[in-house]
């Protein structure tokens, strides 16, 4: 077996069932043990205490301090995200050592932004965090201080710290990667920051990857991100939403799922919310909680079941699309019918008229006067 990948985890999951994947548990010094089946990242040389602060880092220097297999190819996946092959199987030892005959480095598929990478960091975090690590790099390694502001340029870049490198190259970049961010600790200050953005230097070494990699002019091969589940926090968030539903607590659930996304915009990316279930639950919040403030009979009156409630929605819009093209009578009579049996209110049809999630009517706007003739609003 040439290649060791190591998963990163701080919850319980289930890796690939190939032997090259070795679940770890990273944070381990400061959380209860997973249990067996788990390498922990709190023995011998290790940083497990400053998760809070590297996220999935404190499992990369952990490898690059202790691990001494024999494999050749080092890796490392995160607990929900795997690199896969262009038919959507997890890669294999035989297919990992194959590409790195001829690349130095697997890394994630770059996607591509409107914006550059110092704008979209700036968007997301405190910038003045980007321009310490520019100032370590300039101190510690100048000659890599090009590549650092062609970086900041750049509108596509590697993402989420996945990579599969040779031994010796895994290695080096760790030592340089860590001396950068060890450096740009002393100036940075997180003790204003939330749970979420403290985990600063897991974003910035983000970037680190691509420096590298441009530096070096590495061959890289651009692999496909499967996944496997969705975010742990995403998850979460939808299950005490669910609940407060279920508690008839409307207004306590909009709050909540409100304050989370302003906290944690990184839930609204397609690799967080794989199922694409956030904007719909925001838009069931509003809709209902507007309905209940106008005392209509909506939403809520049909369900306090989120999964049903998102179904009652996902039918709704079926209906409005019906409505929105060409349909015989009969078509337009049932989906008219169905509306109406289901409680739908002049403000259910106002928002999902205005955010038409799925991008599926026909007609823009859809018809007003055909709705009113229709006795639907």
């Amino acid at each position: 077996m040439n290649t060791k990948i190591f998963v990163m985890g701080h919850k319980a999951f289930t890796p690939p069932e190939d032997p090259i994947y070795q679940p770890m548990q990273v944070g381990r010094a400061e959380n209860e043990s997973l249990g067996d089946g788990y390498l922990g990242d709190d023995t011998g040389e290790n940083i497990s205490n400053l998760n809070h602060l590297f996220g999935e880092l404190t499992g990369m220097y952990w490898v690059w301090q202790n691990y001494d297999g024999p494999e050749k190819y080092i890796g490392i996946n995160h607990y929900r995200r795997y690199f896969t092959d262009p038919d959507g199987d997890f890669l294999d030892d035989e297919k990992i050592s194959t590409l790195m005959e001829t690349h130095n480095l697997i890394a994630s598929e770059r996607i591509a932004s409107e914006k550059n990478y110092k704008k979209t960091y700036q968007e997301a975090h405190n910038i003045n965090d980007l321009m310490t690590v520019k100032d370590s790099i300039e101190k510690l390694c100048p000659e890599y201080l090009v590549d650092f502001e062609n970086l900041l340029s750049m509108k596509a870049v590697y993402s989420g710290n996945l990579m599969i490198m040779n031994r010796e190259d895994y290695n080096e970049y760790c030592k340089w990667m860590f001396e950068i961010l060890f450096d740009a600790s002393e100036s940075i200050d997180v003790s204003g920051y939330d749970l979420y953005h403290a985990r600063v230097f897991g974003f910035l070494s983000e970037g680190l990857l691509q420096v590298w990699a441009m530096h070096h002019n590495w061959d890289v091969y651009e692999a496909h991100i499967g996944y496997t589940d969705e975010k742990a926090e995403t998850k979460e968030l939808k299950l005490a939403v669910a609940q407060l539903l279920k508690k008839h607590k409307y207004l306590e659930a909009e709050k909540m799922f409100n304050d989370v996304m302003t906290a944690r915009p990184d839930l609204q990316l397609p690799m967080s919310d794989i199922r694409k279930e956030l904007p719909l639950i925001q838009q069931i919040l509003y809709i209902g909680n507007k309905e209940r403030e106008l005392e209509m009979v909506g939403l809520f009156v049909e369900s306090v079941n989120l999964a049903e409630l998102m179904n009652i929605y996902k039918r709704h819009y079926e209906n409005l699309q019906v409505l929105s093209k060409d349909s015989t009578l009969e078509e337009i009579t049932i989906a008219r019918d169905n509306l109406l049996a289901h409680h739908f209110t002049s403000v259910a049809l106002e928002v999902m008229l205005e955010y038409d999630m799925y991008k599926k009517y026909k007609c823009e706007p859809l018809n007003a006067e055909k709705l009113k003739y229709l006795e639907i609003v």
